[in-house]
């Protein structure tokens, strides 16, 4: 947990009312604006590596 307050900023999110913490964003899943409740899955082919910067899902690149 990082932010306090009950509005996290984005790449993190608040799924229970009233905390004064936020939660970071998971690996593979992103929060794109503040005061989310949820964090959204990568799509197939995408990822993220969570946390803070965790605001769009990348396109993997496959390598070889």
């Amino acid at each position: 947990m990082v932010q306090t307050g009950s509005v996290g900023a984005k790449g993190q999110y608040q799924p229970h009312a009233e905390q004064t913490s936020c939660l970071l964003a998971s690996p593979g899943y992103i929060v794109p604006s503040s005061g989310a409740s949820s964090q959204q899955e990568c799509r197939p082919g995408r990822f993220s590596v969570g946390g803070a910067v965790a605001v769009a899902c990348l396109k993997s690149v496959r390598v070889g």
